[in-house]
């Protein structure tokens, strides 16, 4: 078995403890950090296009690489992470989850995404993943335990999503998260969500269209609404795995009236659960700092959901800087 003549690893990063992603830039790394951050001893493969992929080989080389960077965690830059966790836990193969962020289209531009986004297909290069998956199975690298997230851009604008969903579904896998901006409707999508394997985060940081503008770049508001509108028939009416969520951005949505109207609007949709983050930027200016107005609006959503009885989720970077908010299993992009 993979990592029986290492030393047992005290490490405590769930991304090197067991995962693994695929991003935008042609990546293969087990760190969630930008470009401008990431080291390089992260990088499995770097300008990966897909092509002449080995799972055995990648197997290798995460073993190599997760040792070399077991000793790495006094560093600031990893105490400050949300990802850090304060527990001991050795690798796992297979893997715990899987991000797939290589899709690089999307019809909108939001401000907090750092990643140059355009909505015309043939002036992008990306590839397909499903063969990739394949292999990752056939070599026990994941199995159908494995979660598999899908982010960055809209993955659901790209010819081969339907074609990835469709092998997930054929191949029984359990758990499957999809964060989508929801600007086009995938019948595949639908289908996993009826058989309960999939959760679908729907990307709104807003329930007025002049903010959902100002956040997203376009007003596409109305689109995502019909959308979601059809997702929800395949909702049962007590599940939560249609989820909206709301991304703060300082200076924009961050104040309590945003937040009311969009739960209200989540009520009248009828969605059962609710996520909540908080911008890259803004989280790296407060880790080592506080902010009263946020404080005082992730009480006021606190107050909210039991109010409203929701169930909420906050994001890992919540969670970092909210001790007092009940710490939430979820991995997010």
């Amino acid at each position: 078995m993979l990592f029986q003549s290492k030393q047992k690893l005290n490490t405590s990063c769930r991304y090197v403890n067991g995962g693994l992603i695929f991003t935008a830039d042609n990546k293969i790394t087990i760190c969630d950090k930008s470009s401008d951050i990431l080291s390089n001893e992260l990088i499995i493969y770097d300008k990966f296009n897909g092509i002449n992929f080995d799972a055995a080989e990648l197997k290798a080389k995460l073993e190599e690489l997760k040792y070399n960077y077991s000793n790495r965690f006094d560093k600031k830059e990893c105490l400050n992470c949300y990802n850090f966790e304060n527990i001991k836990s050795k690798e796992q193969i297979p893997l715990n989850f899987i991000e797939l962020n290589h899709w690089k289209s999307c019809f909108l531009n939001c401000k907090y995404c750092n990643y140059a986004k355009t909505d015309d297909l043939s002036t992008v290069s990306h590839y397909d993943v499903t063969p990739i998956i394949q292999d990752m199975l056939d070599k026990n690298l994941i199995n159908k335990q494995t979660k598999i997230i899908i982010g960055c851009g809209d993955a659901l604008l790209h010819p081969e999503f339907d074609k990835l969903m469709y092998f997930f579904i054929n191949n029984d896998m359990k758990d499957i998260d999809i964060y989508t901006p929801l600007q086009r409707y995938c019948h595949s999508i639908a289908e996993a969500i009826d058989k309960k394997i999939a959760r679908l985060f729907v990307s709104f940081d807003s329930a007025c269209p002049y903010i959902y503008q100002s956040v997203k770049g376009y007003n596409k508001f109305d689109i995502a609404v019909s959308n979601l509108k059809r997702y929800l028939e395949f909702n049962d009416k007590s599940s939560k795995r249609i989820i909206l969520t709301y991304k703060l951005v300082k200076g924009v949505n961050d104040n309590k009236k945003e937040i009311l109207d969009w739960f209200m609007m989540s009520r009248g949709l009828g969605i059962k659960k609710l996520f909540v983050d908080i911008e890259q930027n803004w989280y790296d200016e407060l880790i080592n700092s506080s902010d009263e107005n946020l404080n005082q609006l992730i009480i006021f959503i606190k107050e909210l959901s039991l109010l409203n009885n929701y169930d909420i989720e906050f994001s890992l970077k919540l969670n970092k800087l909210f001790k007092q908010i009940e710490k939430d299993t979820n991995v997010c992009i």
